[in-house]
């Protein structure tokens, strides 16, 4: 065989490799990845976008866009009176998307708010530009998002706050809008920031100059002002995983650009009862995801939380819950009356009945322990040590409540908890209302709704 000949079937060999390097990764693009687990999120009644008019000069300059907000049935007479009492949330809208896509986080909330703590969504429709290919928009796009917010705001009798959910690029507006002046933009109307898909870190695609140039003006601005100007700020950012075939979930990190004390960066498919990836388009709509945001939203407001930490504290409860029960507050407690103590497998308590009750840890003979509760504290109690986990326990929600659930795995107590001789629960009004399921085989299943 000659030389010529050798190096001829090298040649094919090497590109049979080749194709067949090709081949087997369009293959596994194509077949071999998480199915998608998401369920839809659909609306109940009939959606309407009622078109919010902003300042004379501010429509004659941004012509493409407009301000929306998102209302069904009942409510929508109200919003075309431009009458909100609610709270407000302004969901920003990425790359090519459409202000409608609003209506998965509107309809739901709606439907779990009531007349005491509802949210108000707005929308901003950007023309579907592609302002994620297109650097030149963005700064246009980032001053209509700040003109936006003033007359949101406006449409309120009170002094409110506002809650900003950006979708994909509209999460990198949603940080950008703090580089604006202040005659346009007040940083304090802004305590949390939610982000969905939104590659934080860089350009999925450096398009241009623009595109690479805003980047860095905003991710240096957050660097150095996260401990100053922006301190009073809480940023969630929420990444697909494998399914987010668009936007890779290490862009979607907060490494260097905040700290972990106000920030949580997480996977879709690493939150509590959504347990999925989620593709760059149904993180807006997924089902699962929906529910988990729009409680924590809903707890928010209800418990009327303004600063970080608080925040904080509920948005982890539903995002990143710590199993660290060492996290516990050391605290006191006085017992006007002896606690009852619970020994049955099943028990409903509500806030008119006695004050504080007591369930052995220490020999029993249950395998687990799931409470339902509301307006209610836990505590771990030995002797006169007194911790309250009542906020770093993990919450089990049911689907459209903002009840707690939480379950107690007796048998499997860590060395931190074995010190612990009861679990105390203290109804703290007459709106407490508490459910206990003890369980005595650990291979029973057992099915809780509300």
């Amino acid at each position: 065989m000659s030389f010529r000949t050798i190096i001829q079937v090298f040649q094919n060999l090497v590109f049979l490799i080749i194709i067949g390097l090709f081949l087997l990764g369009l293959y596994g693009y194509l077949y071999r990845h998480e199915s998608n687990y998401c369920e839809m999120t659909y609306m109940f009644e009939n959606p309407t976008y009622h078109r919010i008019p902003l300042p004379a000069d501010v429509e004659k300059r941004y012509r493409r866009y407009g301000l929306y907000s998102y209302c069904e049935g009942s409510r929508c007479e109200a919003h075309r009176r431009n009458r909100f009492t609610g709270f407000p949330v302004l969901f920003i809208v990425g790359n090519a998307d459409s202000y409608r896509q609003v209506r998965s986080l509107g309809s739901v909330a709606y439907r779990m708010g009531d007349q005491q703590k509802q949210l108000d969504f707005f929308s901003i429709d950007f023309n579907e530009e592609l302002s994620a290919l297109f650097g030149g928009v963005l700064e246009q796009q980032t001053e209509f998002v700040a003109y936006s917010i003033q007359k949101i705001l406006s449409l309120y009798k009170i002094n409110r706050t506002i809650i900003l959910v950006g979708n994909s690029i509209g999460g990198l507006l949603s940080r950008a809008v703090f580089l604006q002046p202040l005659s346009r933009f007040n940083p304090n109307t802004v305590r949390l920031i939610i982000t969905q898909a939104t590659p934080h870190q860089a350009p999925v695609i450096h398009s241009d100059s623009y595109v690479v140039h805003f980047y860095s003006r905003v991710n240096e601005y957050w660097k150095n002002e996260w401990n100053n100007s922006l301190k009073h700020l809480v940023l969630v950012s929420l990444a697909g995983g494998d399914r987010d075939h668009l936007v890779r979930s290490d862009l979607c990190s907060l490494n260097g650009l905040t700290d972990e004390s106000r920030s949580i960066d997480v996977l879709t498919s690493a939150v509590p009862h959504v347990w999925t990836s989620t593709d760059h388009r149904c993180i807006v709509w997924c089902r699962q995801l929906v529910l988990t945001t729009t409680r924590a939203l809903l707890e928010i407001i209800q418990e009327k939380k303004q600063n970080p930490q608080a925040i904080m504290q509920i948005l982890k409860q539903h995002f990143s819950p710590s199993v660290d029960f060492n996290l516990g507050l050391n605290t006191t407690l006085n017992f006007q009356k002896e606690p009852i103590i619970i020994t049955e497998s099943i028990r409903s308590i509500h806030g008119k009945e006695h004050n504080d009750y007591l369930i052995p840890l220490k020999d029993s003979k249950f395998h687990q322990i799931i409470i339902h509760l509301t307006h209610t504290r836990i505590y771990l109690k030995n002797n006169d040590l007194i911790t309250d986990i009542t906020n770093v326990l993990t919450p089990i929600p049911p689907t459209y409540s903002n009840r707690k659930m939480i379950r107690f795995d007796i048998k499997k107590l860590d060395n931190s908890l074995k010190q612990y001789d009861s679990i105390v629960i203290r109804l703290e009004n007459q709106k407490s209302q508490v459910d206990i399921y003890q369980i005595e085989n650990n291979e029973q299943i057992v099915e809780l709704s509300t």
